[in-house]
């Protein structure tokens, strides 16, 4: 009986130095692959990655306007659409809440209309000053749809803790329960909401970015859940420790896209829960967003070797994609509200210029 206890216990022993070594081992591959984990991650990613099918879009389809006098020494523009498709308006993008308004531009021919149009207020700013209720001391403006008066709210019950709350119609509909904010690797609540939370087109959906999580409110089921997680390496950057996750919303309500340079652009259909990818991060490409047509992905694509930005179109499968333009740097690309047309801010030899493709023409399949 003492002899077969003391071979087993031999046993265990041997199996647990085993595995202790195997343990030492990973942890050594896993510090001498660490320099390379990102190149090994694109390697991996490009496995799965659908294969693109490059094609050329006519510049017939093209509109350049220079901004004079190199906008007045603003570092930052931003643009945004008139409801009809038809007006494109320039502004100083350094505040979100009063932006001075530089031009308005007609879209169809590049003409400069000297006289500001009256565009509708957009962002929380706008918003705050419709809201069918009044917001609590610590209460914020998380997201609102006007068209059906559906409003997102937090509210900050302790430090670091927000009370997330539906209202419809003015009425609280549900408060959930609180997520956390960490400071330092979370964006600012206010921020968050501002530059990384949207509602999909038909008001169903609305996307928060927390703590590198996907979380999605369904309004029509007064739910709020985490949906995805970003992905990250094994050993996280500091400057980018997981994916971007701002979604960008197809036309359909459906499915978003999201993703930027270090790991690769995907699609995520929130009925079916499919994540595809679309471009790998090979590419460098970040900020991308659906066309209305629902046709085209718009991308903003960095080139290391010559530091020069492309905007660049890709079909949602991923299978088809062209090359627009090359600019020194790239701001703000905006789709139309009506048409498949595009326009963007594009930095060249220290001038800038509004540029606008249309792409109406052109088939997605």
């Amino acid at each position: 009986m003492l002899l077969y206890l003391e071979t087993t216990m031999t046993k265990y022993v041997k199996i647990l130095g085993l595995l202790a070594v195997i343990s030492i081992c990973l942890i050594f591959a896993s510090i001498l692959l660490l320099p390379f984990q990102s190149e090994i991650y694109q390697t991996v990613v490009a496995i799965f990655s659908p294969t693109h099918h490059t094609f050329q879009v006519q510049n017939s389809q093209r509109i350049e306007v220079q901004i004079q006098p190199n906008a007045d020494g603003i570092e930052w523009l931003g643009l945004r659409w008139s409801e009809n498709g038809k007006l494109i308006e320039v502004y100083d993008s350094r505040s979100q809440i009063y932006a001075e308004n530089l031009l308005t531009i007609n879209a169809e021919n590049g003409v400069t209309d000297g006289v500001i149009k009256t565009f509708k207020q957009g962002g929380i700013s706008g918003l705050t000053k419709t809201l069918p209720f009044t917001l609590d001391d610590k209460e914020i403006l998380w997201g609102g749809c006007l068209s059906k008066n559906i409003f997102f709210t937090g509210e900050e019950i302790t430090f670091g803790h927000w009370e997330p709350r539906l209202r419809k119609d003015g009425q609280l509909i549900k408060s959930f329960q609180p997520i956390e904010y960490y400071p330092g690797r979370d964006p600012d609540p206010i921020g968050l909401i501002l530059e990384f939370s949207n509602f999909s087109p038909d008001c169903r959906y609305f996307t928060m970015n927390i703590s590198g999580q996907l979380w999605i409110l369904d309004t029509s089921e007064n739910s709020f859940n985490p949906s995805i997680s970003a992905r990250q390496l094994l050993w996280p950057d500091f400057d980018y420790p997981h994916q971007s996750m701002e979604a960008g919303w197809s036309p359909s309500s459906n499915e978003f896209v999201f993703g930027d340079g270090i790991f690769g652009i995907e699609t995520y259909n929130s009925e079916t829960h499919k994540r595809s990818w679309v471009l790998e991060p090979s590419f460098k490409g970040f900020n991308p967003d659906w066309s209305n047509s629902g046709k085209w992905i718009s991308v903003v694509v960095k080139y290391s070797q010559n530091n020069q930005f492309k905007v660049i179109i890709i079909s949602p499968t991923g299978n088809k994609i062209s090359t627009l333009e090359t600019c020194d740097y790239i701001e703000t690309p905006a789709w139309s509200p009506v048409d498949d047309q595009i326009a963007f801010i594009c930095s060249r030899d220290e001038q800038k210029y509004l540029v606008i493709w249309d792409l109406s023409h052109i088939d997605g399949n």
